[in-house]
């Protein structure tokens, strides 16, 4: 019967494709009956990187009943091959071995050429690490652990400088042993990049890297075993090949996970050309820690990361960055980021579009997402067309527990040469910003939006929790309370605009409050935003929530303010006095700019301002309605045609 023939030879085939991803070179494979071959092919993970292998047939030779069956002796022989490609396959071991940070000092004085220290805490000090004795001065050296024993700690060369008693000593954290894996999980790279659903696969476990891996095909997913459960981490030694590295905006960038592709840098012009836009990728479930790693001479590499080319159709979901802390807020060393991508419109003709980030989780660091547009910067023409479309950001999570941090959990800026590019669709959802209260110094803002010669429609931000450091000073002068924002719109320039902005559900504790800049785009469209549900208890900032308007008003302006709840905290009306403000409308730039329209606040609760309300009065905010506002203390300052329903005045 031909039907029990064909079904033999279908299992063979799923058998040869079973084993595929443990075999990273080609399988000639024969096919017969009754040990009689009629035909063979080339399969597996070397196959894929040449032109696909045709199959030999020796019709001849096939057996009479099987020819009489070629439906099912064709399906038997292009039955789906597995597209998996394990790294363990090609020799990573993934066996790194990480520690915590170090923050600590010596016990004694430490003289040149000694070996030997004292530490005030041996916590998370291990053989391997790198320790960095005054970290914040120009005098800096790092050294490595080789021993430890009781406070005592040998390095393997000797010091070289005289070191005082209470010296600070830091430590990054992150790797301090294990194979590099960086060749081996390469090679699981370029055997997938001949295959259009390529899956790159990371067990469970730590792999550590020398260098950036090469994520830089359309159609492939790299995926691990849980967020927390594989980690790829650098090694002290990461670093790039300028040989091999393209030159972006703003120089030679990499990425841990680096979505360029290897291309020397160019001779005689400044930056490379645009590659080819990088399509349908996916990174998901699974770490990455940069923290041993050295930046030089500025940001030349982050977690994930690329810099010429259009992103569309682009996925990270269920990541962990685990970013550590730059030693002071001038170090340039250690300050990296999760997800980078500082040219998003670097490709004048490719636009980037369909960017979605789900469930990431970064641990201190600089920032854990940030997007940048950057467009003009293969030729800043007079006026820009690039655009950016359809960002979302869903389900972040942000932790920092550590001093010297100041930037963005999350940023996206829309940006030119020149006006007229613009950014569309920009949503960011169930963000969660924790801000420990051990941190004292730092700033550690939730979500940034900014726009430079560009203009962004459609902004959404909802479902935040951002909670701050009750005893946190952003710059280390302590003459600014707070350690960061929940929110800011910023529009620099005339050529700029940023507009159809909805907050919703946003709730902060100890932040330094919020502001959002006005003007609908450069030609006048009307400004359109909305405020619902939003609290700020315990601010620090001297106003709890500004607009700031930079256009004259449009008479069609829509501002909607509903449900809000400020509430000043003791120390920002110790140092702000009469100053300290909930609600402000104020003009930037002309005393006459402002929106008027449609503005109405409604619902709003002020409690320990000297001025609750204030609506600038030069004539830009007029027919302001407030409609059930209360306060406990000062009086509004508030336009004279400000309308009040419901409310003491």
């Amino acid at each position: 019967m031909p039907a029990p023939i064909g079904f033999g030879v279908f299992s063979l085939a799923l058998g040869l494709c079973a084993v595929l991803p443990e075999h990273p070179g080609p399988i000639e494979a024969s096919i017969g009956v009754g040990g009689q071959t009629f035909g063979t092919a080339i399969v597996g993970a070397g196959a894929r990187r040449g032109p696909r292998q045709p199959v030999t047939w020796r019709p001849d030779a096939m057996p009479k009943l099987l020819r009489l069956t070629p439906v099912i002796a064709l399906l038997a022989v292009s039955a789906p091959q597995s597209h998996l490609y394990a790294v363990a396959r090609y020799g990573a071991r993934c066996d790194a071995v990480t520690s915590g940070p170090v923050h600590t000092t010596l016990v004694n004085a430490a003289s040149r050429g000694s070996l030997s220290i004292r530490l005030a805490s041996v916590a998370n000090v291990v053989r391997g690490a790198q320790l960095y004795l005054d970290p914040a001065s120009s005098a800096r050296e790092v050294h490595t652990v080789s021993r430890v024993t009781g406070d005592g700690v040998t390095f393997g060369e000797p010091l070289g400088a005289d070191r005082a008693a209470g010296t600070a000593v830091y430590g990054s954290g992150g790797y301090v042993a294990g194979s590099d894996d960086t060749k081996a999980i390469n090679a699981a790279f370029a055997a997938a990049a001949h295959d259009p659903d390529a899956t790159v696969l990371f067990p469970t476990g730590s792999c550590a890297i020398s260098g950036p891996l090469d994520a830089d095909t359309s159609g492939l997913t790299v995926a691990g075993a849980g967020m927390h459960a594989t980690m790829i981490v650098a090694m002290p030694s990461f670093d790039y090949d300028p040989a091999r590295t393209p030159r972006g905006l703003d120089g030679q960038y990499v990425g841990m996970l680096w979505t360029d592709l290897p291309e020397a840098p160019p001779s005689g012009r400044r930056e490379s050309p645009p590659q080819p836009p990088l399509q349908h990728v996916t990174i998901r479930d699974l770490g990455l820690d940069p923290r041993a790693g050295t930046q030089r001479p500025f940001y030349k590499y982050n977690a994930i990361s690329g810099d010429v080319r259009a992103m569309q159709y682009f996925t990270i979901r269920n990541v962990y960055f685990e970013l550590g802390a730059p030693f002071s807020f001038t170090d340039i060393v250690k300050p990296f980021t999760g997800i980078n991508y500082i040219a998003l419109s670097y490709d004048p003709d490719n636009s980037s579009h369909d960017i979605l980030i789900e469930n990431v989780e970064g641990h201190n660091g600089v920032g854990t997402t940030q997007l940048r547009q950057v467009a003009g910067s293969q030729g800043c023409r007079p006026v820009m067309h690039d655009k950016v479309s359809s960002i979302k950001i869903v389900g972040e999570k942000d932790v920092v527990d550590l001093n010297d941090i100041e930037d963005d959990r999350i940023v996206i800026t829309a940006s030119a040469c020149h006006p007229g590019a613009e950014m569309d669709d920009v949503e960011v959802s169930n963000h969660v910003v924790t801000v420990a209260p051990s941190v004292t110094t730092g700033g550690a803002n939730g979500f940034k939006v900014e726009a430079l010669n560009a203009t962004i429609h459609g902004v959404r931000y909802a479902g935040v929790q951002y909670t701050g450091s009750p005893n946190g000073s952003y710059i280390p002068a302590g003459d600014r309370l707070g350690t960061g924002t929940p929110f800011a719109a910023l529009i620099f320039n005339k050529d700029s605009g940023i507009n159809d902005i909805v907050v919703t559900h946003l709730h902060a504790v100890n932040s330094q409050g919020m502001g959002v800049a006005l003007r609908g785009d450069p030609s006048g469209e009307p400004v359109n935003v909305t405020l619902d549900d939003v609290s700020l208890l315990n601010s620090y900032g001297r106003v709890c929530i500004r607009f700031g308007a930079l256009a004259a008003p449009t008479g069609n302006d829509r501002v909607h303010i509903s449900n809000v709840t400020c509430a000043a905290a003791p120390e920002a009306r110790a140092q702000f006095g009469a100053g300290v403000a909930g609600l402000y409308f104020l003009p930037s730039g002309l005393p006459t700019n402002g929106v008027s329209g449609d503005v109405v606040v409604q619902n709003a609760h002020f409690t320990g301002f000297a001025v609750p309300l204030f609506i600038y009065g030069g004539g830009g905010f007029a027919h302001v309605v407030v409609d059930g506002a209360t306060w406990d203390t000062g009086k509004p300052a508030v336009d004279r045609t400000t309308i009040f329903r419901n409310s003491p005045m």
